[in-house]
């Protein structure tokens, strides 16, 4: 396993045990589009963690694009606690003002 991801693995754990899963919420950035999903596996194990990937509108090498309307209802979702985590490319920086 890759150093960062033992340290994100320790941070998201730490984070949660100090604050409440059903009230909390987290983004985690990745700057490259395929990495997405593997940070929603990985992250996926740890206990409180509910997350979800948000991905762009064009298709990656492995993924289908996401379409706007998907977009919305992840946001949607991440906001009414369906999901405490969100894994994003920079595309959620601009889908979430």
């Amino acid at each position: 396993m890759h150093p960062k991801h033992e340290h994100l693995l320790q941070v998201l754990g730490d984070h949660f045990a100090d604050n409440n899963p059903a009230s909390s919420r987290v983004m985690i950035f990745s700057h490259l589009r395929d990495s997405v999903n593997e940070i929603v596996e990985l992250i996926s194990t740890l206990r409180d963690v509910r997350a979800q990937a948000f991905l762009g509108q064009s298709a990656g090498k492995r993924d289908k694009k996401m379409t706007q309307k998907q977009q919305k209802e992840i946001v949607f979702q991440f906001r009414q606690g369906v999901f405490n985590t969100l894994v994003s490319t920079c595309i959620g920086e601009e889908g979430l003002d």
